[in-house]
């Protein structure tokens, strides 16, 4: 799962600059990032069990990586790497409290843009 992931956010990320003219992101960096974050910690294996996998979540999101500024992109796949390599010597409970806090982050900003959304 991790490896499909990562070449999915890769291929996305080489593929951006001939996808991106078309249309803009529909997610500010900010709000791309956070649910990076939030969807990597959550298809960590330690959580199959509490959450259901949302392909549709994923395919999303390496559509939003086509739209979003290639630096964007690649900082997208850097922190999920990171969060990957991290999970490799966490402790269950602190992963746990990272992913709450990155989905807690994440689902506010999209909340505060559908409040305001030309606000991107």
């Amino acid at each position: 799962m991790r490896f499909a992931l990562i070449t999915t956010v890769v291929a996305a990320a080489l593929s951006a600059p001939l996808v991106a003219g078309a249309t803009g992101p529909s997610m500010g960096q900010d709000q791309f990032l956070a649910a990076v974050q939030c969807e990597a910690y959550s298809s960590l294996p330690q959580f199959k069990h509490e959450t259901a996998a949302d392909y549709g979540q994923q395919m999303r999101l390496n559509g939003e990586a086509m739209r979003q500024p290639a630096e964007t992109a690649a900082r997208a796949q850097a922190e999920a790497d990171a969060i990957y390599q991290h999970a490799n010597t966490a402790a269950a409970p602190v992963l746990r409290q990272e992913r709450n806090a990155a989905c807690g982050a994440a689902g506010a900003l999209l909340a505060n843009r559908a409040l305001a959304p030309d606000a991107v």
